[in-house]
């Protein structure tokens, strides 16, 4: 289980939860589908206060700009 990364030729780049990122190649793949639901795990930012979960969306974004 993961999300995908990169998706070229004959092969699939997936990423695990821990980071972890696998390449397989597309006909080893026996089925493939989307999860109903996120990887995160519900309720992991129930303990944040607003500015707590305001703070770590900024620090995350801003990985996106380095």
């Amino acid at each position: 289980m993961g999300f995908v990364t990169d998706e070229a030729g004959a092969s699939v780049s997936i990423r695990d939860i821990s980071s972890a990122e696998h390449t397989f190649k597309k006909s080893a793949i026996k089925e493939r589908s989307t999860l109903p639901t996120s990887l995160m795990p519900p309720g992991l930012l129930s303990g944040f206060t607003v500015h707590e979960a305001a703070s770590l969306l900024d620090y995350l974004e801003s990985l996106v700009k380095k």
